[in-house]
């Protein structure tokens, strides 16, 4: 008819499916140009509009200031010594992390609980506090303590104290 041969009508198929698949790979990378110019200005424009809050965060920082009243240091509580006397419990505890200050304490399965001092413990000190257990067979008393830290700000954390096995667990 035309006089191709099948191995030309094959090349021929081949050639164009070469082709397009060259076409095809243009047009992928032309869209990913185009999406990169779009994600561009979309990354100017939300830089100018956030530019403000940048600006103050960079203020923030410099100064350290208000950066500082935000990051905390941690007041850990560690046992040192529990004493069982059948009504009564002394827990005698020491501090890390900084001094703590205006300490308060209040627990809900105790009648009584009390901690000294009251006023001031300074870092890596040590300090008590005091059960009146609501029944002699309670092995496990919880509590939650608040005091001011070195920055002044308050904190609060919530304990457990398991007599039976001496141990100060914080929840």
């Amino acid at each position: 008819m035309f006089g191709f041969s099948f191995l030309q009508i094959f090349a021929i198929l081949i050639g164009i499916a070469f082709f397009i698949y060259k076409f095809q790979a243009f047009m992928t990378v032309i869209d990913g140009f185009k999406d990169w110019i779009k994600r561009k200005k979309k990354y100017e424009a939300d830089k100018l509009k956030y530019s403000p809050l940048q600006n103050k965060l960079n203020e923030i920082i410099e100064n350290g200031d208000m950066l500082n009243q935000y990051s905390l240091e941690s007041i850990y509580f560690h046992l040192v010594k529990l004493v069982d006397l059948k009504d009564n419990c002394v827990m005698y505890f020491s501090i890390t992390g900084g001094a703590i200050s205006n300490i308060e304490i209040n627990s809900e399965n105790s009648s009584a609980i009390s901690v000294e001092p009251k006023s001031f413990i300074a870092n890596n000190s040590s300090g008590q506090i005091n059960f009146t257990k609501n029944n002699s067979e309670i092995d496990i008393i919880t509590f939650e303590i608040h005091f001011d830290d070195d920055k002044k700000n308050r904190q609060s954390k919530k304990y457990l104290v398991s007599i039976s096995e001496e141990k100060l667990l914080e929840l």
